[in-house]
C-alpha cells in the first residue's frame, strides 16, 4: 500500500515538474519574441518636417526615427494632435516624444545632442501684396495670423502674447492649420500670416497655391528642430543618445540625403 503512494506521489511529482518546465519554456519563449517597447512620437502635422499620419510620406523626421529605432525593435507609432496639446501630453508622458519641437517650447524636456532640423519663420502674403515686414512696429498696420504655443523667436512670439486679443491678431488652434491660413489669405480674411519657410512651400505647392503667395519678410531667429522626448519616461535619456547616434550613421552611410531627397530637402549641416 505505501508502495503504490510512494509511485502515485512520484509520478504526481514528475507530471507537475514536467509542467513547470513546460510553462517555463513557454513563457521565456514569449519574452524572447514579444517585441521592444514601441516609440510613441507625436505632433500637429507640419510638412515636410512631419506630416499627416495617413500620408504616404509622413515628412523627414519621421522616416529619420523608424530607420534608427525600428531596426533595433523599437516600431515607431505616429500620431497628429494640436501642438499645444502635443506639448502637454509629451510632458505628462502620455507620449514618448513631440516632433520639430525647440528648446524654448519644450523646456525640461530631453533632447538629443544635435538639431535635426533647423526653421525660419517667414511672413506669407498674397502675392499681390505690398506689404512688407519692417519691424514690430509695421505688424499695426496688417492683419496676422500665427499658431498657438509655436516659437516665432524671441521678439515676435512676445508680440504675439501681448497682442492676442487685438482686432488684427489671430492666433490659430486646431489641426491643419497652414492649409487654413493659405485659404483665409486668398478670401482676404488675413493679410499675412507666419510660418516656417519649407512648411509654407510645401503647403502652397500642394495646393495648387505657389503663384498666390510670396515672402515679405522674416523673423531674424532661426530656431533649432529636436525631437522633445518627455521628461516623464525613464527610457528618454537613451531614446535620445539613439537618435544622436543614429543620425550620426544615416549621415555618413548617405542614406540620410536619400530620405531628405524624399522631400526636395538636403542635408540641413551643409
Amino acid at each position: 500500500m505505501n508502495r503504490i503512494k510512494t509511485k502515485i506521489f512520484s509520478y504526481a511529482s514528475l507530471f507537475t515538474f514536467i509542467t513547470c518546465l513546460s510553462i517555463s519554456a513557454q513563457a521565456q519563449q514569449e519574452v524572447a519574441s514579444s517585441p521592444k517597447e514601441a516609440l510613441r512620437l507625436v505632433a500637429d502635422a507640419w510638412c515636410p518636417y512631419n506630416c499627416e499620419i495617413n500620408s504616404d510620406a509622413q515628412g523627414y523626421i519621421i522616416d529619420i526615427a523608424r530607420a534608427i529605432f525600428e531596426p533595433l525593435g523599437h516600431p515607431v507609432e505616429y500620431q497628429n494632435v494640436p501642438w499645444s496639446r502635443a506639448v502637454r501630453q509629451t510632458m505628462a508622458g502620455e507620449y514618448d516624444g513631440a516632433v520639430g519641437a525647440t528648446k524654448d517650447e519644450m523646456k525640461g524636456a530631453i533632447f538629443h545632442e544635435q538639431p535635426i532640423g533647423y526653421s525660419g519663420n517667414y511672413f506669407v502674403a498674397h502675392a499681390n501684396s505690398s506689404w512688407s515686414y519692417n519691424g514690430l512696429a509695421s505688424l499695426e498696420d496688417v492683419h496676422i495670423a500665427a499658431i498657438q504655443d509655436y516659437d516665432y523667436g524671441d521678439n515676435i512670439s512676445e508680440y504675439l502674447t501681448k497682442n492676442r486679443k487685438a482686432y488684427n491678431v489671430s492666433i490659430m488652434t486646431g489641426d491643419n492649420i497652414t492649409q487654413r491660413n493659405l485659404k483665409l489669405l486668398a478670401a482676404g480674411r488675413i493679410d499675412v500670416y507666419l510660418e516656417d519657410k519649407n512648411v509654407a512651400l510645401y503647403a502652397a505647392k500642394k495646393q495648387g497655391a505657389l503663384n498666390d503667395i510670396k515672402f515679405v519678410g522674416k523673423s531674424n531667429s532661426i530656431q533649432a528642430l529636436y525631437i522633445a522626448f518627455s521628461p516623464n519616461n525613464p527610457n528618454s535619456q537613451q531614446y535620445a543618445k539613439t537618435l544622436s547616434k543614429g543620425v550620426a550613421s544615416l549621415r555618413s552611410s548617405g542614406q540620410l540625403s536619400e530620405i531628405l531627397a524624399r522631400y526636395g530637402l538636403t542635408d540641413w549641416q551643409k
